[in-house]
């Protein structure tokens, strides 16, 4: 039994090692979601990491707010807000791998220490262990899907020069108007911001036509589409303006991910290999008590 010895250390040794790890790993990944705001928001605490900061970025005033929570937090509710958009950035410690690593790996490490030979239950709690630190890392990869991705879209600063002279038809009349036409097709979920840098009210305006409905926005529009044709007109007493046109887009796709699923699964796992201990532990308890009794 003398090589019992070194194979329980070496045990020990790779189960430090490999908890050890996770939550290194776990520490290491900082995520970053991102919200569109068209209807209010609900963040689960899937990833309850131990710093989380929330961004809320307001197109049309081109301002940002921060809240910033530390600790254990739970579900965010974030509200509608038509001209914005939200970036939640987590890092640190995810409790919830913290709680299991360490419960896996105190439960495995004390049946390896009190047990005198390597017998079967042992290799089965390692089966265990190891699925759950496996599925564990999956989880924490994973953390990555949440929220949305974004495409990016901005015109430039385009110069209002030599625009051209036509007739603009407005519900039930027609004006004419020097003119510059900006139209897009929208396919995803987007925020639109558009806006007349140096705006001079009396000599310039933008109309939208947004799937057939003109709307008046002077020098500035921040919304959101889905499936629409938009069309941006800038209206012009004069040929030449000393103002630019500005056209900024974000398209929002939803992420797919099993996060929630691999949480269960480890969940799972932890419950099942804390309750094979559970009952081995009874077992042995009752036979002792047994023996001293005779």
């Amino acid at each position: 039994m003398l090589f019992l010895k070194p194979v329980k250390l070496l045990l020990l040794v790779l189960v430090l090692t490999a908890s050890f790890f996770v939550i290194i790993e776990d520490f290491r990944e900082e995520y970053t979601w991102i919200y569109p705001l068209n209807i209010p928001r609900h963040v689960s605490s899937w990833y309850s990491k131990s710093t989380t900061v929330l961004a809320l970025v307001d197109l049309e005033s081109e301002k940002r707010g921060f809240v910033v929570y530390s600790g254990v937090v739970g579900d965010i509710i974030i509200s509608e807000c038509s001209t914005c958009y939200a970036v939640i950035v987590a890092s640190g410690l995810n409790f919830y791998v913290a709680l299991f690593t360490t419960i896996l790996a105190a439960l495995i490490l004390i049946v390896i220490y009190i047990e005198k030979t390597i017998k079967p239950l042992i290799i089965v709690l390692l089966v265990l262990f190891i699925a759950a630190l496996s599925i564990l890392y999956l989880y924490i990869k994973e953390g990555e899907s949440i929220g949305y991705s974004v495409k990016e879209y901005w015109s430039g600063l385009i110069k209002l020069e030599n625009m051209t002279l036509s007739l603009i038809p407005i519900r039930n009349t027609t004006i004419i108007s020097f003119s510059y036409r900006l139209i897009d097709n929208i396919t995803e979920l987007t925020l639109v911001n558009m806006r007349i840098r140096d705006y001079e009210p009396d000599k310039a305006l933008l109309l939208l036509n947004i799937s057939g409905q003109t709307t008046l926005a002077y020098d500035k529009a921040t919304f959101y589409l889905e499936s629409s044709d938009l069309e941006i007109l800038v209206l012009s007493q004069e040929r030449n303006l000393n103002s630019t046109l500005e056209y900024y887009k974000l398209e929002f796709t939803p992420r797919e991910t099993h996060s929630q699923l691999y949480f269960t699964i480890t969940l799972v796992l932890v419950i099942l290999h804390s309750t094979t201990i559970t009952v081995k532990s009874l077992k042995r308890i009752l036979k002792e008590h047994r023996e001293i009794r005779v």
